[in-house]
């Protein structure tokens, strides 16, 4: 395993480790299982990529390089949807399931166009994604989802949706800025544009783990 893939594996696999944790932690809650989603797309992003940081063989790296884009076209979808299960907003849980077809039209482009990712660039650290034109159309659902869900958390967390205890507030607390932190994780997007930062999203993704691992521990975050 290539130096480089030992971070992006460690922090996949602490996501999927949480996400198991999650779904069966306490009795079973709609909003466990798509937290355990969200991870789950995490540890998809995260795990395919440290595969392809091994590899040398450029068809070998674009195929694990896809596999790895099933999690990030998911990201943001399953977080929209998390939050608005996590704040019961029926009305709005129903345009979140509808946001799952743009995910599913996204993953066929991905294997199935070389217009979404449409081939390899060469870095210090290895092959890295080149994105085509339609990927572009995906970057607005991935921007719009999470600025939405930040704001609803950020209502709620002002007193909207039923929220009006110090204990729910304090959860509320530790899931936003967690997210918040997550949220930076795009910087990732740059070398998939050819500009030669170092894709160092997991730090951000990892703070993000711990502290809502504290959170459910701690604070009983998803009980």
């Amino acid at each position: 395993m290539s130096l480089y893939s030992l971070p992006p594996f460690a922090v996949g696999l602490t996501c999927f480790l949480v996400g198991v944790v999650v779904a069966f932690k306490g009795r079973p809650r709609p909003a466990n299982f798509i937290y355990s989603s969200v991870t789950f797309s995490i540890a998809i992003w995260f795990l395919g990529y440290a595969v392809a940081y091994s590899c040398q063989e450029p068809s070998t790296v674009l195929f694990w390089v896809k596999i790895a884009y099933v999690g990030i076209i998911f990201i943001p979808i399953t977080f929209y949807h998390f939050v608005v299960s996590f704040l019961g907003l029926k009305r709005e849980i129903r345009f979140a399931h509808s946001c799952y077809l743009l995910g599913f039209i996204f993953v066929l482009l991905n294997f199935f166009s070389e217009d979404f990712v449409s081939g390899l660039y060469h870095y210090p650290w290895g092959y890295h994604t080149r994105v085509g034109f339609s990927h572009n159309f995906y970057l607005p659902l991935f921007f719009i989802l999470n600025l939405r869900g930040f704001l609803l958390l950020y209502l709620a967390f002002r007193g909207r949706f039923g929220v009006n205890t110090s204990e729910q507030r304090n959860r509320l607390r530790y899931l936003f800025w967690a997210c918040v932190v997550a949220s930076l994780g795009a910087v990732d997007f740059f070398p998939h544009y050819g500009i030669p930062i170092y894709p160092f999203g997991y730090l951000f993704l990892a703070i993000a783990a711990i502290t809502n691992t504290y959170a459910i521990v701690r604070h009983q975050l998803m009980d």
